[in-house]
């Protein structure tokens, strides 16, 4: 009977020396969610690593080569947290998001700095 060299669960094409059903990927996936309870890490979407790096190179071909992907700190490589967990990453995300400045308040502060340079140049005489 012929080797079937295709993964069972995504259909890619095994390596020659794969005796397994499932290709790399899928066998990995499969064993991050077979230990983790919960619900989705936010910040590694799941995946329980992330890469770290500033090479378009490495993140398209899903991993770091220059060292490696980088284990997900909120949730310790699982890939899961609890459902308060990722309640609170959103929350301190939310609260990072309102910190910064809106389009209008950026451009209300650039008025502002130049009306207070427009004003110490007329005191210093530089303005007629």
């Amino acid at each position: 009977m012929p080797r079937n060299n295709h993964c069972s669960r995504c259909g890619d094409d095994l390596a020659g020396d794969r005796d397994e059903r499932l290709c790399e990927d899928c066998e990995h996936t499969l064993k991050i969610r077979a230990r983790a309870d919960g619900v989705h890490c936010p910040n590694c979407d799941g995946r329980g690593e992330f890469i770290d790096c500033i090479d378009d190179l490495c993140h398209a071909q899903g991993e770091c080569f220059h060292d490696g992907n980088v284990q997900c700190s909120l949730c310790e490589g699982s890939g899961k947290v609890s459902p308060a967990t990722r309640n609170e990453y959103w929350g301190d995300r939310l609260a990072d998001r309102r910190a910064q400045l809106t389009p209008l308040k950026t451009v209300s502060l650039l008025g502002v700095v130049a009306m207070a340079f427009w004003f110490i140049l007329a005191i210093h005489g530089v303005i007629a």
